[in-house]
């Protein structure tokens, strides 16, 4: 359970039919009211004509309306996470900031 939680634990059921989302980036954050917004972008690369690139853009994905306590139970999940990969060398810290070990994670 999260540190910042005091609900009791739901049985959760999986939905398989639910689609999943591979995003390359988190755009943006909007606070209102209680509701925190996240927009994640995902990179599209333009095909490239007479041997010149003509750049990239970014599309929005999807959008995640989370209420406080989600984000602190977001915040708390990341935080495990962030943790373990840490631990198995994946990851490490620099100065405050994290950066992968792979390029495989880039």
């Amino acid at each position: 359970m999260p540190k910042h939680s005091t609900k009791p634990k739901r049985p959760h059921f999986d939905r398989p039919e639910v689609s999943e989302i591979l995003v390359d980036a988190l755009r943006g954050v909007d606070i209102n009211g209680g509701v925190l917004r996240f927009e994640f972008v995902v990179n599209r690369f333009n095909e490239p004509k007479n041997d010149k690139s003509e750049g990239s853009r970014t599309y929005t994905a999807c959008r995640l309306a989370l209420p406080i306590v989600g984000v602190l139970d977001l915040f708390d999940k990341l935080e495990g996470l962030v943790s373990t990969l840490e631990r198995r060398g994946l990851i490490q810290k620099n100065r405050g900031a994290m950066s992968p070990l792979s390029s495989t994670f880039q």
